[in-house]
């Protein structure tokens, strides 16, 4: 879905980041550029949010695509600098993927006239879904991009389909489908990302099937939705987290701190995520400080893109969990 520049005297005219050609995502971006004949500014490293605001002003830039880390910290700033708001709600397109862009963001930007536009894909596939962009839909909702094929089947899990979340499949006939090596025995290639269907064609991304754990009770917990909530709120005293518990009665946050006095982050935390946990089913509350675990900067285990492990996770703090469990009061 190509969205038009806002003007005719407009060139599409999009700013890449320091990401190898190698990278799909970097590819398939500058593979659509030369198709349709737009300009690409090229930039030697990262730019901080005065370098991208001064490219996109020196060079009429109206179309950025950034990671959504990227994006938090320029918001970061443009909430208190009104030139730089203004540059951001000028774009035809901000447009991110690679990972979810917290919800609170999109829903600050629709209301600062930013046009957030949410492009679906993956390594194997390409891009396979996209949003219409918070100016047209402020609730972002992510559509099949057109001219792909694919389908969504109920997600189930210890045999149980209660969640109402729907799988991403690509189908053996469709040309996005991989080679047979990377598909299941169904000759389908299921991508582990899990969806909602919010209005009929409409879906919001509820994460990949690692991001939710499976309880005791063989109910399902949303780890990163936890998460979330926590790097929101507790930005200033964690560098990262990850909320484990496969199998346990109750899910853990262990966090990264950014303090020595790690005896104090726990009760700190959990009182500014006591009124999320509030809300949510008993099988996935954080209901005490004492299910929040304080380890050093850089313990957590990660991807070469930064992410934390949650199953290696898992593993490496499986005796805490066990000791943990076993001194409470959980049945």
């Amino acid at each position: 879905m190509r969205i038009a520049p806002s003007s005719p005297n407009k060139q599409d005219i999009y700013i890449r980041g320091s990401d190898s050609i190698a990278f799909a995502g970097e590819f398939i971006f500058l593979a659509a550029a030369a198709y349709h004949g737009a300009c690409v500014v090229l930039t030697n490293g990262q730019t901080t949010t005065s370098e991208l605001v001064a490219l996109i002003k020196q060079c009429n830039i109206n179309k950025v695509h950034q990671f959504p880390e990227l994006i938090e910290k320029h918001f970061q700033v443009a909430r208190i600098d009104p030139d730089i708001l203004s540059t951001f709600a000028g774009l035809d397109v901000l447009a991110y993927g690679g990972s979810g862009l917290r919800a609170s963001e999109e829903v600050w930007a629709a209301q600062n006239g930013i046009n957030i536009v949410n492009g679906f894909g993956s390594i194997e596939c390409g891009l396979l879904l996209i949003s219409q962009g918070t100016r047209k839909d402020p609730r972002n909702l992510l559509r099949v991009f057109p001219g792909a094929t694919l389908k969504f089947v109920p997600f189930v899990s210890h045999d149980l389909d209660e969640s109402g979340l729907l799988e991403l499949v690509i189908p053996p006939e469709a040309p996005e489908c991989p080679d047979e090596s990377r598909r299941a025995e169904d000759g389908s290639f299921h991508t582990q990302d899990l969806f909602r269907e919010i209005e009929p064609g409409a879906y919001v991304h509820c994460g990949r099937t690692g991001d939710w754990i499976n309880m005791k009770s063989s109910e399902l917990c949303n780890a990163k939705g936890i998460e979330d909530n926590v790097r929101e709120l507790c930005s200033d005293i964690i560098i990262g987290c990850v909320v484990v518990g496969e199998g346990r009665p109750s899910p853990v946050l262990i966090v990264e701190s950014q303090s020595n006095k790690s005896e104090e982050v726990p009760a700190k935390i959990y009182r500014r995520i006591a009124p999320f946990h509030a809300a949510r089913h008993p099988h996935e509350r954080i209901d005490s400080e004492k299910m929040i675990i304080t380890v050093p900067q850089r313990t957590l285990p990660r991807t070469a893109k930064g992410t934390v492990q949650r199953g290696k996770a898992e593993a490496i703090f499986q005796k805490d969990l066990d000791g943990l469990f076993n001194c409470s009061t959980f049945g």
